[in-house]
């Protein structure tokens, strides 16, 4: 049909994912289970973690994958951004020695799987405005004078 000639084909641009660490050091553990990295890849997770443990960005220690969202025709960089910023309040920086330096880590996040979980879809659908992360009480919670508009 005519409309077919119009429509782009979808790209995808990367993945989202969630990670957690197998880090034994008191620092990280201190966390519990609710402990994760938000990042984003355009190549295979596992391709992206190879060599994970001299990497300060993975905590120089083994990781696993929990979650990843492939990104279709938007940028997955831009959605790991926008995930960093809306959960700014649970931002964990880890001091990693490594070769003989220290190093910032700083895509780990103190926060339930079940909020990152949530979060990505309002991301995408731009709904996230509407809502801000309560860190205390561990939740997405919609802000004052919001309501939905359909």
């Amino acid at each position: 049909s005519k409309k077919d000639k119009f429509q782009r084909p979808d790209i995808e641009t990367g993945r989202v994912y969630a990670l957690r660490t197998n880090s034994n050091d008191p620092e990280v553990t201190k966390f519990g289970a609710d402990f994760y990295k938000i990042g984003y890849t355009t190549q295979d997770i596992y391709d992206r973690i190879r060599g994970c443990k001299e990497s300060p960005t993975f905590l120089c220690s083994d990781v696993v994958p929990v979650c990843t969202w492939d990104c279709i025709n938007f940028k997955a960089s831009g959605l790991e951004k926008l995930l960093h910023k809306f959960f700014r309040p649970a931002q964990v920086l880890i001091k990693v020695n490594a070769g003989g330096k220290s190093e910032t880590a700083t895509e780990w996040y103190n926060l339930p799987l079940s909020v990152i979980e949530e979060a990505v879809p309002l991301v995408i659908s731009g709904e996230i405005i509407d809502y801000r992360y309560d860190h205390e009480n561990r939740r997405i919670v919609r802000k004052r004078g919001r309501s939905r508009q359909k």
